[in-house]
């Protein structure tokens, strides 16, 4: 497949730091993860890492299998989540919340390389408190907006065919977020809750 770009999928798999299972363990939750994501045909290297203070494994697979098929990697985060959060039932392990119940998106790997090259937080996380700390003051829609513009941020609604406001994003530093990317807190069904708004 000379063609295909990207010939391989990687990830790592993170357990709280009291889960610190045996290799025996570990190894025999990831073969279940492969086979759940549907690498069952494919070559794959499975390694424990000892670089964090938490227990976690890194799994590489080859997306070629030996059949010569390609496995898409379509959706693969959504697939690939639906699939921890069925082996943390099945392995007695601790439950975490799916990102799509998230109040609040995580820190990113790249926001994270960055505030440690640059000693600065992301804007997307600088927006998050900014937000959280005007909603904390339970103002009305039109003094929520002016709060918000006064810190330098602007509101974009979305707004449907029949006149009711259904989304919500904010522009902020020269980039533009919308309300679920910053997490379930800052979505048009939450901030309407909080500020009292009125569709008339």
């Amino acid at each position: 497949r000379p063609n295909l770009h990207k010939y391989f999928y990687h990830t790592s798999l993170n357990f709280p730091h009291e889960e610190d299972m045996s290799n025996e363990k570990m190894l025999t939750l990831a073969n279940d993860y492969l086979e759940q994501n549907g690498f069952t045909q494919h070559q794959f290297i499975i390694f424990r890492h000892r670089d964090a203070d938490h227990p976690h494994l890194h799994i590489l697979v080859n997306r070629i299998g030996f059949d010569g098929k390609v496995l898409s990697d379509s959706k693969d985060y959504a697939r690939s989540e639906k699939v921890i959060r069925e082996l943390e039932i099945k392995y007695n392990l601790a439950k975490v919340q799916s990102s799509s119940q998230a109040k609040e998106r995580a820190m990113t790997k790249n926001e994270l390389e960055m505030m440690k090259r640059t000693d600065e937080i992301s804007t997307k996380m600088k927006l998050q408190a900014i937000i959280k700390n005007t909603l904390s003051q339970h103002l009305t829609t039109t003094n929520f907006i002016e709060s918000l513009q006064n810190r330098g941020v602007n509101i974009l609604f979305n707004q449907a065919k029949t006149g009711f406001i259904s989304g919500i994003s904010y522009g902020y530093e020269g980039m533009i977020f919308k309300g679920a990317t910053l997490g379930n807190t800052y979505k048009w069904s939450n901030i309407k809750s909080i500020i009292g708004y009125e569709q008339e």
